[in-house]
């Protein structure tokens, strides 16, 4: 590989771009190679392939012919988040201990902001006040997605109705943050603090990587590897783990351990690209996929009790009707559609 001194030879580069915009999965184990013995230039890479994201969800690809001023604006705002967000000093600690700590003071937020108590968690009021004014909560609703900023530098794009929350002391004493739905996390490297996502009694553990782990499901989750290596583990059973390299992926049902299996990397995480993909979901799955991409609820009559339907395809930022002319076209129903109720009927004679 060639030598990288400057911010324009990386953007410059179209291997690096690639394996940025997850176009060439073979460049993976390329890059990440180049990365372990080039440490003293990870923050570059990360401004790098922030500027590259970034063009890339205002609909934007890098060329020689963009302005340079277009790119040197975001690497400018890059490093000022950096400079207001640099840590000040961290200890290692174990993982294991604090984000039991870190959760079980987001849950008691949570149930003193709504009112409720758990009484499992033996919690007082006072707590709960203590931790509304340290905990930070980002969401999407149903038919938004959002791309967020941690203080740390990291990137995350949530899907639709997801939440993360982490405390105030992310980036700087720990970096743990619980995630319920789906999320793509690009993680900047620090070895000093693993980047630790829980998802119910799942944790993803990474140092620099990115990966996507999808928990919409109550006994489901699955961890897809795009860049990197992480380790994923069953909280409650510690010897239940896996470690993942790029284009592999952590299934894991409740209750059961947990599974590593492939996936192509040019088609796992196509949410992110604004692609509605179905690949052999059962009906029920597509229907919440539905309500949450768009934003609607769905009616649905006369559903055929002993068919196993199963839908694929991939639908690119196309409009709700036209997704639901295709999906009755295919598995032999009618629709309505009003404002933001969908009625699907499998037997409109009845």
């Amino acid at each position: 590989m060639k030598s990288y001194q400057k911010l324009d030879d990386f953007l410059e580069d179209k291997s690096f771009r690639d394996w940025v915009l997850g176009k060439n999965p073979e460049a993976n184990l390329e890059w990440t190679s180049w990365l372990e013995e080039n440490p003293h230039l990870e923050d570059l890479v990360f401004k790098a392939k922030s500027i590259l994201l970034e063009l890339e969800a205002v609909g934007n690809e890098w060329s020689q012919d963009i302005h340079r001023e277009q790119y040197k604006s975001i690497a400018d705002r890059i490093q000022k988040g950096k400079e207001k967000n640099k840590s000040l000093s961290s200890k290692s600690y174990s993982y294991r201990v604090a984000a039991v700590i870190i959760l079980l003071i987001a849950a008691t937020s949570i149930i003193y902001l709504s009112g409720g108590i758990d009484s499992k968690l033996g919690s007082t009021s006072e707590m709960g006040n203590i931790v509304a004014q340290n905990s930070v909560t980002k969401n999407t609703p149903r038919g938004k997605k959002q791309k967020v900023n941690l203080p740390d530098g990291s990137i995350v794009f949530l899907n639709s109705a997801s939440e993360i929350k982490y405390d105030n002391g992310f980036g700087r004493t720990n970096r743990d943050i619980s995630l319920t739905g789906e999320a793509f996390f690009e993680v900047k490297p620090n070895k000093k603090l693993p980047f630790n996502v829980v998802s119910d009694d799942l944790v993803t553990t990474a140092l620099g990587t990115s990966f996507n782990v999808n928990a919409y499901q109550n006994d489901q989750i699955i961890v897809k590897l795009t860049t990197g290596k992480v380790e994923v583990l069953q909280s409650s059973q510690q010897k239940n783990l896996v470690y993942l390299e790029p284009g592999e992926e952590a299934i894991y049902q409740l209750g059961q351990k947990i599974e590593k299996s492939t996936f192509d990397l040019d088609e796992g995480v196509l949410w992110r690209k604004g692609v509605l993909a179905f690949q052999k979901d059962d009906f029920k799955t597509m229907v919440r996929s539905l309500e949450r991409w768009y934003g609607v609820d769905v009616n649905v009559q006369n559903l055929p009790e002993n068919e196993d339907l199963r839908v694929s395809g991939k639908f690119e930022k196309k409009p709700l009707y036209n997704v639901l002319e295709s999906l009755s076209y295919s598995m032999g129903f009618e629709y309505k559609l009003e404002k933001n109720q969908v009625t699907i009927n499998f037997n409109p004679k009845n």
